[in-house]
């Protein structure tokens, strides 16, 4: 049962206005509005009220930095009110363009995750916002520069892909490793109606391309930014009759607080920016509602949270779902597949909470087929630093990193520190 107690998380979304229309977004109906200071103390006192150790505070939009001056007194209020012997971290979802030397400042000061929107080359930009690409680029090489490089320790990027921008991704992926980004993640956007089920061979020649630039890359570095080549992914083990879970939104551990205090169990559930693409689907959100975060019910409906989500059908029993693709129970990666429950609903008409979006589907059944083949890299690809040491030796001189280029080598490394573990 989820209860206040257990909360281990809490994503406040400051405001529902953004400064971009981004075609592709699920966001579909920014407007004015921004959370009230009471409405915000609230959800921080019930995140505070938990017996969680660590928790963490998520900053979202619309746009979070319209409300900086808001998320300064959270932190401060967090600050303040936490006990000694906790911890709290936070984390901001940006699209960088109101992000100052200022803000970017406090952030790194406060250890803030910084996840930046941003899908790469001007070509995949574009789709965002036209001529955006030459601020983020800049704002790439201030973060870099800012206190000797703390500006990037913590930064994500956070590429949305389309059907569109499927063979930009090579160049944007090369961009970003050249930059040299610490986190890459991307994702597939959640409403793709004109993806035709043959495109998924174009998907696979592109994605083949991104596979040689990571390989090339993590054999020269020894480091695999790139979150769908971070250490080759376990194979499928025999699986209980238990049910798979879609993602980890039913269960209650963390909530999100909608601009007017609506609570939720995910950000993607709140309805101040967004219209749903269908009536079933805001049938779905409206029966899992939390609450008002600062009502008397709040802990009633938390408590009801995680069955009210098992009987909408779309985030439960995975190995039930299907798309053109073929049925999810028969795939060999269905423990590992992270497709977006909320995208069943963005499916034209649908109201089978089993039938998952054939993007999203081809997405995640070509890069895990690709990641299966990536050498294993202990620690998501990141290299010890005794095997670095051995690298120097083998290699000599400045130019060691070479002795990556020599075959089998990297792969004996990874596996000698692996097994020295």
């Amino acid at each position: 049962m989820a209860t206040t107690a257990a909360l281990r998380s809490i994503d406040l979304i400051l405001t529902s206005e953004c400064n971009l229309r981004c075609g592709y977004c699920y966001q579909n109906d920014k407007k004015s509005g921004e959370m009230a200071w009471g409405t915000m103390r609230s959800a921080l006192d019930r995140l505070l009220a938990s017996e969680s150790q660590s928790i963490r505070v998520g900053f979202w939009g619309g746009e979070p930095l319209l409300e900086f001056p808001l998320l300064q007194k959270a932190v401060a209020y967090v600050e303040d009110k936490l006990e000694p012997g906790r911890s709290a971290a936070y984390s901001v979802s940006t699209n960088g363009l109101l992000l100052t030397d200022e803000i970017l400042a406090f952030l790194v000061h406060h250890r803030f995750e910084i996840q930046l929107s941003f899908d790469g080359v001007p070509a995949m930009q574009d789709l965002r916002r036209r001529n955006s690409f030459h601020a983020l680029d800049g704002l790439l090489d201030r973060m870099s520069a800012h206190e000797s490089g703390r500006g990037t320790h913590d930064l994500r990027i956070a590429i949305t892909i389309t059907p569109e921008t499927i063979e930009f991704l090579p160049d944007s992926i090369a961009y970003f490793l050249e930059k040299g980004v610490p986190h890459i993640a991307v994702a597939p956007v959640n409403y793709a109606p004109q993806w035709q089920v043959d495109d998924i061979a174009k998907l696979d020649r592109m994605m083949k391309v991104v596979f040689d630039l990571c390989v090339k890359h993590f054999r020269r570095t020894g480091q695999m930014p790139l979150a769908l080549f971070g250490g080759k992914g376990s194979k499928q083990k025999e699986r209980s009759k238990e049910s798979i879970p879609m993602c980890g939104a039913p269960f209650g551990r963390g909530v999100a607080v909608d601009v007017n205090g609506d609570t939720h169990g995910c950000i993607t559930f709140a309805g101040s920016y967004q219209r749903f693409r269908s009536a079933w689907l805001k049938e779905q959100i409206d029966s899992m509602s939390i609450g008002p975060i600062d009502g008397g019910d709040f802990e009633t409906g938390l408590a009801a949270y995680p069955d009210a989500s098992r009987k909408t059908g779309m985030f439960h029993a995975k190995e039930n779902k299907y798309s053109s693709y073929g049925k999810c129970g028969e795939c060999e990666y269905v423990d590992r597949c992270g497709i977006c429950p909320m995208s069943i609903g963005n499916i034209p008409g649908n109201r089978d909470p089993d039938r998952m979006p054939d993007f999203a589907c081809a997405f995640m059944k070509t890069t895990h087929r690709y990641r299966d083949r990536f050498p294993v890299a202990p620690r998501e690809g990141m290299m010890t630093s005794e095997m670095q040491k051995l690298l120097a030796m083998v290699g000599g001189g400045d130019d060691s990193a070479a002795g990556l280029a020599q075959p089998g080598l990297l792969d004996f490394l990874v596996k000698a520190g692996a097994a020295s573990r």
